[in-house]
Parts: structure tokens; C-alpha cells; sequence
């Protein structure tokens, strides 16, 4: 009996150190923050950071609530997300500042915050407000906001992702901008489709999608000048761009319209790789972060509504955050050493 009590332990200790082992892959010497959405027993979702796959939500749950981007500097965790308040169903962009919240706008008209970046002291955050035109009917105006401070770039349009390059600040959603003025590209358009700018080595990296009449097109510009990651034969999209030590790594999906599946793509330098996910259901990559040799891609696994769980993968080799009961949703990762 003492024989069989003992091996039990054994087995046990063995699972319980690979459980550590797999951990440790993915966080032992990095603190890895992913910011998304958690939806437990709530009435509405919680916005959520996970640090190291343990999960702090910024929010009660009482309003529905998203983090669409977060950014670690200094020590600090900057968020840039949205709550709404369903007395008059208006939703405000927000900053969260080490858990504290921080209102961006009035809740005059609805407004959401899709990224955030921190240079020196300087806190930038871009998204959109809607606004009401002279023709009574509405839209959406782009808006940055530094350290709080509101400036709108447009009358008309969003911003999806924000980047500081020295004194230059670049913008890009519907359009490009760089310090406020639109940058126009020379395929014919100033409407990118951008979902995510990267400077690096003075040049401007921008990640999107591209309609014509070929196809729907997951498409990345350096300097104005695009290069095709999908043929267009499948509905895709581009995501999320980051460069280090001159390579290009670009994140985003493809749906594919016959069994109606969403796979999770990876391309390096243009080569593309698929990101595995659960069989029975589909996978979209939503943020890429590199850190020294390593690859961090933070998505989803997608099936039917409310069927989201978020999965990270580090070079390759795909892991679910943990959600409890319910669906959670990734939408950004950042990656900094280990605080000790």
C-alpha cells in the first residue's frame, strides 16, 4: 500500500513539475501582459489584463467594457479601451493608468480608445468619437489624444494604431498621418485599411487590409509602397505589424468561405505560417511583440458567438489564457523582463 501511495506521489510531483515546466515556456523569465475582454458571471464583460496568464479586470462588470491596447513602461501598465454606461448607452473612451481610470472623453457622443503608446513622459492614445454632422446625420471623427489632451485629426474616419518615432508622432485607421497631416499612398488611395504603424530606421511600416475588385487582400506598406501577404481569394486582413533587428513580422487571418473557418497567420519577412488552434474551431492573431529571439502572437480561438478563447503563441507553440467560466477575447500583447 505504502509502495502504490508513493508512486501516486511521484506521478503527481512529475505533472505538477511539467505544468510548471509549460509555464515556465511561455512566462518564466518575461512578464508577458495581454489586455482583452473576460466575461465571466457578469452581466457584461470585463475589460481584462493578464499578466503572466493571471487575470486583473479593470472593470466591475456592471457596464460593458473592453482593453483594446496596452503598453508597459517604467514599471507602469497603460491601457486604452472603452466603457459604456447603459443609462444613455454611450460609451467613452478610457486610459487606465496601473488599474486607475481615466475618462478621455465626455459621454456627450460614443468614443472608444484602440491604442496606446508611451514615449518619455509623454502618454499617447488614439481611436475615434463620434460626431454629429450639419446634415443631422452621424459619423465618426479620428481623435489622439496626448497625456489626455484631445486633438482631432479629422472630420471623418478612426485611428487604429499610434506610433512615436523622436518628435514624430504617425497615426493610421482610415488614413495615414504623420504629426497630423495626411499622408497619402501611392497606390491610389490615402485609405490604407491600417490596423497597425511601426517606424524602424526611419521607415514607416504599416499593416492593413486592401479591397478591389480582385479580392479582399491582407496587405503591409513600407513607405508608401505595398506588398500583397494573400493572394485575394480569401477574405483577409493584416493585424499587427512589429520589426526587430530587420525583420518584418506581420500577424493577421484568412476566412475561408467553405467550411467558414478563420485561420491565425504569421508572416515573416512575407513568408507565411499558419498558428494552430483548436480543430473544431477557428484561430485569428490580433498582436505580435518580440522579445530578444523569442515570438509572442496573442489571438483567439473563434467558433460560433460568444464561443472566443484566448490563446497565445511563443514561437510557434500555441497556449489558452485561462478564463474560467464563460468566453474571454485577446487583443494585445507587450512584453518586458521580469520585474524582481
Amino acid at each position: 500500500m505504502k509502495r502504490i501511495v508513493l508512486n501516486f506521489l511521484v506521478i503527481v510531483a512529475v505533472a505538477f513539475a511539467s505544468c510548471k515546466k509549460e509555464n515556465y515556456d511561455f512566462f518564466g523569465d518575461y512578464d508577458v501582459y495581454v489586455a482583452g475582454v473576460l466575461h465571466g458571471q457578469a452581466d457584461w464583460g470585463f475589460a481584462t489584463v493578464w499578466k503572466n496568464d493571471v487575470a486583473q479586470n479593470l472593470t466591475d462588470g456592471t457596464n460593458e467594457a473592453s482593453a483594446n491596447s496596452i503598453y508597459v513602461s517604467n514599471g507602469n501598465v497603460y491601457v486604452a479601451g472603452y466603457v459604456c454606461y447603459e443609462k444613455n448607452s454611450i460609451c467613452i473612451a478610457a486610459l487606465w493608468i496601473n488599474g486607475e481610470l481615466q475618462h478621455l472623453t465626455d459621454g456627450t457622443y460614443t468614443a472608444k480608445a484602440n491604442s496606446v503608446f508611451v514615449s518619455g513622459n509623454d502618454v499617447y492614445v488614439a481611436g475615434y468619437e463620434e460626431i454629429l454632422f450639419d446634415s443631422g446625420t452621424y459619423g465618426s471623427n479620428a481623435k489622439l489624444w496626448i497625456n489626455g489632451v484631445a486633438q482631432n485629426l479629422t472630420d471623418g474616419g478612426i485611428v487604429n494604431s499610434v506610433y512615436v518615432s523622436g518628435s514624430d508622432v504617425y497615426a493610421v485607421g482610415t488614413k495615414l498621418w504623420k504629426n497630423g497631416e495626411v499622408q497619402k499612398l501611392p497606390d491610389g488611395t490615402d485609405h490604407p485599411g491600417g490596423n497597425s504603424v511601426f517606424v524602424y530606421s526611419g521607415d514607416v511600416y504599416v499593416a492593413g487590409s486592401k479591397y478591389d475588385e480582385t479580392g479582399w487582400f491582407a496587405k503591409l506598406w513600407k513607405n508608401g509602397i505595398g506588398q500583397y501577404l494573400t493572394d485575394g481569394t480569401r477574405m483577409s486582413s493584416a493585424n499587427s505589424i512589429y520589426m526587430s533587428n530587420g525583420d518584418v513580422y506581420v500577424v493577421g487571418n484568412e476566412h475561408y468561405i467553405t467550411n467558414e473557418r478563420t485561420i491565425a497567420k504569421l508572416w515573416k519577412n512575407g513568408k507565411e505560417q499558419t498558428l494552430s488552434g483548436d480543430k473544431s474551431r477557428g484561430a485569428e492573431a490580433m498582436s505580435v511583440y518580440v522579445f530578444g529571439d523569442n515570438v509572442y502572437v496573442v489571438g483567439n480561438e473563434v467558433g460560433a458567438l460568444m464561443d472566443c478563447v484566448p490563446r497565445i503563441w511563443k514561437n510557434g507553440k500555441g497556449y489558452n489564457l485561462k478564463r474560467g467560466k464563460g468566453w474571454a477575447c485577446a487583443n494585445s500583447v507587450f512584453v518586458v523582463e521580469k520585474q524582481i
